[in-house]
């Protein structure tokens, strides 16, 4: 049933996380404020059932996950910026944060924003690298929000960007490639939305 799938779906991505590379220091708590867009039609709200799949995935491996779903921003179609977190501008990321980041300048947070599109593109979000900022970027995928699974998993994949993980593990990505088979992580492209139920070839 519907439950049973939440509960796989959480489990994928702790499999797929816990393959990822290691990290240089382990978190024991992660914080992370989550701001998102309403459009016209359409939400980019992260729910209570997505919530839990990133906190279980965090759980299995000793690391408490804080999720503060907090406040509801202007929506935009095409958030722009470069540097794109450090756009101040009216609509930029930067903006967004000095205006609706309730946890501005406490230590230990990151800070999401549930986003629609950004740089004129179709991405599914983008991540500050070993920073604490990123977006979930799901506008031209389906629904204009994307599936609930490629909303969490897109989640802890841009947060793995701030903390530091790559999308080829250890290895040059720019020899070897952002969808390396065996490199069975929440991370490489090939298995961020789809994981391990379609993607995994061995």
């Amino acid at each position: 049933g519907e439950l049973m799938t939440k509960i796989v779906t959480g489990i994928l991505l702790l499999i797929l996380l816990s393959a990822s590379t290691a990290l240089a220091v382990r978190p024991d708590t992660i914080k992370v404020e989550v701001d998102y867009m309403v459009g016209v039609g359409h939400s980019h709200k992260l729910q209570p059932a997505e919530v839990a799949m990133i906190v279980q995935t965090f759980a299995c491996q000793g690391i408490v996950m804080i999720i503060e779903v907090s406040d509801s921003v202007p929506h935009t179609d095409n958030m722009t910026g470069s540097p794109f977190f450090g756009n101040m501008a009216s609509g930029g990321f930067g903006w967004y944060k000095q205006n609706y980041m309730d946890h501005l300048g406490d230590p230990g947070w990151h800070y999401c924003i549930m986003a629609h599109n950004y740089n004129g593109g179709s991405s599914s979000g983008l991540g500050e690298l070993a920073g604490d900022d990123f977006i979930v970027s799901l506008g031209s995928w389906s629904g204009q929000i994307g599936t609930p699974f490629q909303r969490a998993s897109t989640l802890v994949h841009e947060l793995g960007h701030n903390l530091n993980l790559r999308h080829a593990g250890n290895q040059d990505e720019g020899a070897i490639g952002q969808y390396k088979p065996n490199y069975a992580s929440v991370m490489a492209y090939r298995y961020q939305v789809d994981a391990v139920r379609r993607e995994m070839l061995c």
